[in-house]
């Protein structure tokens, strides 16, 4: 496997989450070229609470200041837009008898940890018990949510084979909502235990949601980057990734029960990716043991050459001034192939891509007739 070597764009922006006491030194050029780098993988916001929370924002020059300033307002109004759903979902969820789990930026949100600060939120996530999905979208449908996938096959892809209800929106609301009944696609090869992780979720103080156990949210966050995705673009995550152990691998025994719970899960590869991402991406600590303890679920030397060969080609964002470049096809394909395959059994592999590429060759309108 050739390796890829970074370029100066992804040092940059690499340089600044890793130790953003070298932003200080940087000129002009540099600037430039590392604020419209971060706007492009959506990290601008997070690269400005990075900053102010290492104390070196007051040194950054008063041009590229208001580019960061922007930035951190624009995920401060997207942030109180997440809490506006999250309180119009408590009140059309009151009563329920079965627990709410918040996922990734919500349940961020809830918990004021880090990781949330200077967030660019999308979407809100939650998580049910699978038994209980029809009345969360019974009450949810009553009071004005639709779903944005009325197409047939959509509704066969989301409901049978998918791990969350088709996307739904509210005209109240400037942000989608995603219910899930776990977090990978049922039909998935990795099985991860939803009952285990709705048992473990722990209670949010004033309010009726739960969100993950601390771990559980490194494993979902592992598997949404290193099972579930093709890189492409997604930088941001291995961001999330970094700032929850930062945030929550200071616990007693933390490693410990990230090792068992990834195991237990069938995610322990991606756990492992995240981790060594982390530490030799952005200088993330983690215990040599805790590698050990994944004994034999570590990849071999040709697994992570490759994941790490994919990951420097696709994960970041193209350089701000190279608009007629494009990822490489090729390699963008095989990532593309591999998250499929690991997504879906051969048989609606096979049928997912014919149907996929009829409904491609279709315009919009017939499709969703």
């Amino acid at each position: 496997m050739r390796k890829t070597e970074p370029a100066r764009h992804q040092v940059l922006l690499l340089s600044a989450f890793d130790d953003p006491h070298r932003c200080v030194s940087l000129g002009g050029d540099e600037w430039d070229i590392l604020i419209r780098t971060a706007r492009q993988a959506k990290l601008l916001g997070r690269l400005c609470a990075e900053l102010r929370r290492r104390g070196v924002l007051d040194a950054v020059p008063d041009s590229v200041r208001a580019h960061l300033d922007g930035a951190y307002g624009y995920s401060l109004h997207r942030k109180h837009t997440a809490l506006g759903v999250l309180w119009g979902l408590e009140l059309v969820l009151n009563g329920c008898g079965f627990p709410l789990v918040l996922l990734k930026g919500a349940s961020y949100i809830a918990q004021g940890i880090s990781t949330s600060d200077g967030r660019l939120f999308e979407d809100i996530d939650i998580m049910v018990p699978k038994d209980s999905l029809a009345e969360v979208e019974d009450r949810l449908t009553i009071h004005g949510w639709r779903t944005e996938k009325p197409d047939t096959y959509d509704q066969r892809y989301y409901r049978e084979w998918s791990h969350e209800l088709p996307p739904m929106w509210h005209s109240s609301y400037a942000m989608e909502l995603d219910v899930h009944h776990t977090i990978l696609p049922v039909v998935a090869r990795a099985k991860p235990i939803a009952e285990r992780l709705l048992e473990r979720a722990i209670p949010v103080v004033g309010s009726k949601f739960r969100v993950l156990s601390p771990v559980d949210q490194l494993v979902h966050a592992s598997a949404h980057l290193f099972y579930d995705s093709d890189f492409q673009g997604r930088f941001k995550d291995l961001i999330d990734l970094n700032s929850l152990f930062v945030d929550h691998s200071s616990s007693p025994h933390f490693w410990d029960e990230l090792a068992r719970e990834a195991k237990i899960h069938g995610l322990a590869r991606s756990v492992w990716y995240a981790a060594y991402f982390c530490m030799a991406w952005l200088g993330t600590t983690v215990p040599g043991e805790f590698f050990a303890l994944l004994g034999a679920e570590a990849p071999g030397r040709f697994a992570r050459r490759s994941i790490e060969f994919g990951m420097t080609a696709l994960a970041f964002p193209l350089h701000p001034d190279r608009r007629d470049f494009k990822r490489p096809t090729s390699i963008s394909s095989v990532f593309e192939a591999r998250a499929l395959w690991l997504r879906f059994p051969a048989r609606i592999l096979v049928y997912h891509t014919i149907m996929k590429a009829i409904r491609s060759s279709m315009p919009r309108t017939v499709r969703s007739a």
